[in-house]
């Protein structure tokens, strides 16, 4: 059997050329897809360095600026309470005038006074703000400021001398009718000679 070709030699070698080109860009169209991936993987990867980077110094200045607050509100806080202790202080000062008035004029005439005191008798002053300072070089944290607090006085403590137990129960009586205290209490109370005679030696705590 005779097989014959009516196809021209050129056009054989023509469509012969086609395929070698259609698989030559197949070939190169595989390969750089391959050589793309670990490219467009790499990209990537320095991408989200740079995001990151820029993520890190957006946080470290937010850090600086949430430190600075911090501090400045410290420092705010402690000043307000070394205002508030001052206030405290002022608001627990007693006009001691109108107190020895009160106690001079309910004294019966059988009853004196030998001692007049506090309790505490002075005022303590008192601690160093232990409230943690900054790290160096932010501003307003050189040195903290020492807040000092004043105890005021809680009671007022009377001594003397009564003729009779009845004048001192009269005397205390009258103490916590004029409602300057909170509480008027007996702390000691014994029978000594007294010229020639006896007296009952007494203490007395007024607290408010």
């Amino acid at each position: 059997m005779i097989g014959i070709n009516l196809i021209a030699p050129s056009v054989l070698e023509a469509r012969c050329r086609k395929r070698r080109i259609q698989r030559w860009i197949y070939v190169c169209a595989i390969g750089s897809l391959v050589a793309a991936i670990p490219l467009s993987i790499e990209i990537s990867r320095h991408q989200k360095v740079q995001s990151l980077k820029r993520e890190k110094t957006m946080l470290a200045t937010m850090i600086e600026s949430t430190r600075s607050r911090l501090n400045e509100s410290g420092i705010e806080i402690r000043n307000l309470e070394a205002q508030m202790g001052r206030a405290n202080a002022l608001r627990s000062k007693r006009p001691w005038s109108r107190l020895l008035a009160l106690i001079a004029d309910t004294l019966p005439q059988e009853l004196w006074l030998v001692s007049l005191a506090t309790d505490p008798s002075t005022s303590t002053v008192g601690y160093r703000d232990l409230t943690p300072i900054a790290s160096p070089g932010v501003a307003g944290t050189d040195s903290a400021p020492q807040v000092v607090t004043m105890e005021a006085p809680r009671a007022l403590v009377l001594q003397g001398y009564a003729l009779h137990h009845k004048n001192l129960y009269e005397y205390m009586s009258r103490l916590k009718r004029s409602e300057r205290f909170n509480d008027v209490s007996l702390t000691n109370a014994s029978e000594e000679p007294v010229l020639g005679s006896t007296a009952v030696r007494f203490e007395v705590e007024c607290t408010w």
